[in-house]
């Protein structure tokens, strides 16, 4: 267990914060807690809905400061969390004492254990959760009370980390009714729910109406619409391909055959390797947990269709645990789980080495802009996420015209006296006749600082006034393109 912990400490760095995780250093730096939920309530739903996150991070911040590793290595004692579930339930529920091992090294887990966001410790609790209802179901009688505290306490803690975790529902809901002792359910309810119900059934009713509040709020952004290669790319996630194809911003603009064709070799070895794993006779135990994974990953397709809004990998994230389970019955074996912690080492590695997978660079972009245009005398425009800029030093001010954020940032800003090295403007998503009538109306250079155009042009204001001017980068950063108009 700790060889397996201390792995995916490794994970952790200290490299640029981007979009989500400037947000969360935000919400770290609140001098006050009273400041913190003035900015909570401003927010919209999604601020609300990882409400125990947002306190952690902040009492977090309070002890170790929020420099980028030491908010991502808050999800250190839920990777210890995560790794002692999965132990205890292989060994005392699977009857597996080493395979879960090859499991604890998921690239999936890799990726959320380096970034200060609520998804790893909500799958820890998901985790914690998930083993205890398996233990109860499987596992000696004699766990089958404390069992039953776990599932139900475990799954409260990972829903107030996340609202997410509410996907886990009917993957639970399926395996109780595989595998249930339903002829003496009574006497099952006396003995063995009633206790941890009367506990935490209120707390969960409660969570519940404040969830369906939080979602009368709406959101200020959007992910696109749901289709099915999105869906798939979920399973692919999952599955540990992360490391082993294009980076997450590669398949977040095109999710396509092509798209994965030049990695063929990397995708061949890891499908390869999960079919090694899976293939052979399916038991019993590995048809129940895959029915309870389609079935929670079905909420997740229904609620997307409802919404009408595209799925990432994290959105579901709540029932990777599920997946690694399955993965430890059906793979039974050394040669097995062996193969699988091969591949799923080298997409970790992947992940963290290769550039392709690095994070949108807010840290080298800001820097550069603020000593370039020192050097040019140019005003800096900024056209990519502004609160991670002020984490860097950026002040910006203007209509940011983002569909991000529904609060003013620039009073956001204000309340956590983040350190200013220069200012700059809010450009992001101009139209054409904005972005004219500003360069006409500027008396001096003019250094735009442009990232996904997908997301902060989308009026294609910045892309033809570049290309009216004939201008080419005068540096590239991971995500970033940066240009001065003279």
């Amino acid at each position: 267990m700790a060889a397996s912990f201390g792995l995916l400490a490794c994970a952790v760095g200290d490299g640029t914060f981007w979009i989500d995780e400037g947000f969360s250093a935000w919400i770290a730096s609140h001098h006050t807690f009273a400041s913190l939920l003035q900015s909570l309530r401003e927010g919209d739903s999604s601020d609300l809905q990882m409400v125990l996150y947002n306190f952690y991070l902040w009492g977090w911040a309070r002890v170790f400061g929020v420099g980028e590793y030491s908010l991502r290595a808050a999800n250190l004692p839920f990777a210890a969390l995560f790794v002692a579930a999965l132990a205890w339930t292989s060994r005392l529920a699977l009857g597996r004492r080493m395979g879960w091992m090859a499991v604890a090294l998921s690239p999936f887990v890799w990726t959320y254990v380096n970034e200060a966001r609520a998804y790893l410790p909500m799958m820890a609790c998901a985790a914690a959760s998930t083993g205890s209802l398996l233990a109860y179901c499987w596992g000696p009688p004699n766990l089958r009370r404390r069992a039953a505290w776990g599932c139900l306490g475990f799954f409260t803690l990972a829903s107030l980390f996340h609202m997410l975790a509410a996907f886990l529902l009917p993957a639970f809901a399926v395996i109780l009714l595989c595998e249930g002792r339903w002829p003496d359910w009574r006497d099952v309810w006396r003995d063995d729910w009633r206790k941890p119900a009367a506990v935490f059934a209120p707390i969960l009713l409660l969570l519940g109406g404040y969830f369906l509040w939080t979602l009368t709020l709406g959101a200020g952004y959007g992910y696109g619409s749901p289709s099915v290669p999105r869906f798939l790319f979920v399973i692919y996630d999952f599955l540990g391909f992360g490391g082993l194809g294009p980076g997450r911003n590669v398949l977040r603009t095109r999710a396509d055959f092509e798209t994965l064709m030049p990695y063929w070799p990397t995708l061949a070895i890891g499908a390869l390797a999960m079919g090694f794993v899976v293939a052979g006779k399916w038991s019993r135990r590995s048809r129940v947990l895959l029915a309870a994974w389609i079935a929670g990953f079905s909420g997740v397709v229904a609620a997307a269709l409802v919404i009408h809004s595209r799925v990432l990998g994290r959105h579901a994230s709540a029932l990777l645990p599920l997946l690694l389970f399955l993965l430890l019955v059906q793979g039974s074996g050394r040669r097995r789980m062996a193969c699988l912690a091969a591949v799923w080492l080298m997409s970790d590695i992947r992940l963290s080495l290769r550039p392709e997978h690095a994070k949108d660079e807010y840290r080298g972009a800001t820097r550069y802009a603020i000593e370039e245009s020192r050097r040019a005398g140019a005003d800096i425009v900024w056209s990519a996420d502004p609160l991670t800029a002020g984490y860097y030093g950026l002040r910006l001010t203007g209509d940011p015209g983002s569909r991000f954020y529904v609060f003013n940032f620039a009073a956001g800003l204000a309340r956590v006296g983040w350190p200013e090295q220069a200012h700059g403007i809010v450009a992001g998503n101009w139209d054409p006749v904005r972005v004219q009538a500003f360069l006409r109306g500027r008396t001096r250079p003019v250094l735009l600082v442009l990232s996904k155009p997908d997301v902060y042009d989308l009026h294609g204001g910045w892309e033809p006034a570049i290309r009216q001017h004939g201008l080419t980068p005068v540096a590239v950063f991971q995500s970033f393109a940066i240009y001065l108009f003279r």
